[in-house]
């Protein structure tokens, strides 16, 4: 559909029969969106961003195939990885992350509580008189701290054998 813009196309029905997938259910929406004029200031700088994401894309293909090339050098960290993407909620990616931030033994952490300690996802015991007092966020590693919660929040909407919702 973009690449029609730039190409000239102005017609918000025959671009907006160039949706896919989920998109088509929404055509109509789509033709009242794409309604207006396109200059051609518009399409020079659509066309930029598009080779922007072009090269964004070519430079994320090559950091997966050096990702993939060293985990068939290391197999204990192939194993790792391979563990990592069992787990619900967790991906290719969350999987290279985890490993990055704790390593390929997780040992050095004698608990669960003593890995989420220095993660930083321990909850904060700040009470006085009974109340709990709201403190700022703990010390920890912020990028451990993210991937897990983009991990959580994944596992959350997934639905697994391990757990069902309702």
């Amino acid at each position: 559909m973009l690449e029609a813009i730039i190409e000239g196309e102005e017609s918000p029905e025959r671009l907006a029969e160039l949706a896919l997938g989920h998109l088509r259910l929404k055509i109509p929406q789509l033709q009242t969106a794409l309604e207006g004029p396109v200059r051609d200031h518009h399409r020079f700088l659509l066309r930029s961003l598009l080779r922007q994401l072009q090269f964004l894309e070519a430079e994320i293909a090559l950091l997966d195939a050096r990702l993939d090339e060293i985990g068939r050098e290391h197999l204990d960290l192939a194993e790792a990885l391979d563990r990592w993407i069992t787990v619900p909620g967790v991906d290719r990616v969350a999987a290279w992350r985890f490993i990055a931030e704790m390593g390929i033994d997780v040992t050095q952490f004698p608990t669960a509580a003593h890995l989420a300690s220095w993660a930083g996802v321990c909850p904060g015991n700040e009470e006085s008189a009974g109340k709990r007092i709201s403190s700022k966020t703990r010390k920890g590693s912020p990028w451990l701290r993210r991937m897990a919660c983009q991990s959580a929040w994944a596992a959350a909407r997934t639905r697994t054998h391990i757990c069902r919702h309702s």
